[in-house]
């Protein structure tokens, strides 16, 4: 049965969906992770943290900020069961602990180096929660 949620998808659907929806970062053609809503990043020197400046001024279609509350809202949606996010729940897991510091900060920590973090983050489209829940 097909299925709408941004977070329940399959690869193949991703490129339709990054029409609609934004990510952390993205690849450029030489395999080089881009800026998109996050500005920039940080990796630790034991690969176990990366701390992810997001991009000021972006808004929701709302009107609401995007804010760090909303970067640790989607990685613990897809931990939710009822999702069924599959991948995403499971390489959402590998973050033992998502710090937001401030409103355009995220820090995520790991227990072990996690070398494929940024093509989590490439692939890994942000919803507004207040839509999602509205059920639009």
């Amino acid at each position: 049965m097909p299925n709408l949620d941004v977070h329940a998808i399959q690869p193949s659907e991703f490129e339709n969906l990054w029409m609609v929806y934004e990510r952390l970062l993205s690849f450029d053609d030489k395999l080089q992770p881009v800026a998109q809503l996050a500005d920039t990043w940080d990796v630790g020197t034991d690969c176990k943290r990366i701390r992810l400046t997001l991009r000021k001024g972006v808004q929701w279609h709302s009107g609401r900020e995007f804010t760090s509350d909303d970067v640790k809202y989607n990685l613990l949606r897809v931990r939710d069961r009822t999702v069924g996010a599959g991948t995403f729940a499971a390489q959402s897991m590998w973050f033992t602990n998502i710090d937001t510091p401030d409103k355009n900060t995220v820090v995520l920590t790991s227990d072990q180096p996690r070398p494929l973090v940024y093509d989590f983050l490439a692939n890994f489209n942000m919803v507004d929660k207040a839509t999602l829940e509205a059920g639009m």
